[in-house]
């Protein structure tokens, strides 16, 4: 992999030639891939910019509110993108198979609910007979 002096510019560019471009079947299905890596990488930078608390830093009470202000996405889809990013830093098998698009985010979803099931299931154990 090359060395991005500025990998958003970067995307931007790539994004203005697929525009342009007349894909095939399979260069469809490698882009999809590209587009759930790609959620996986904002994920891990919302979590990022989370754990250095640039939201407070900037006077937000929250880092969902922070980023919402700032990128005008939706704050539902902000905190999606931060609570996958905080699971997928708790779970690196998970993170890994994110970012190889081998899952995508609704399935890094699903994981992290069935987790805290488990964890809340676990939690009664005591008080099985």
């Amino acid at each position: 992999m090359g060395v991005f002096t500025d990998p958003v510019a970067d995307l931007e560019l790539a994004v203005k030639a697929l525009r342009a471009s007349v894909l095939s079947t399979e260069d469809l299905v490698r882009c999809a891939g590209v587009l759930i890596a790609f959620e996986a990488a904002v994920a891990a930078q919302a979590r990022r910019l989370d754990q250095l608390g640039a939201a407070e830093f900037e006077g937000y009470r929250s880092a969902r509110s922070w980023l919402a202000g700032v990128t005008r996405m939706p704050a539902t889809e902000v905190g999606r993108h931060l609570r996958r990013g905080r699971f997928g830093a708790r779970r690196p098998a998970v993170q890994e198979a994110w970012d190889a698009a081998e899952i995508s985010g609704e399935h890094v979803d699903v994981i992290a609910t069935l987790a805290g099931k488990a964890r809340a299931d676990h939690a009664y154990d005591p008080f099985e007979p």
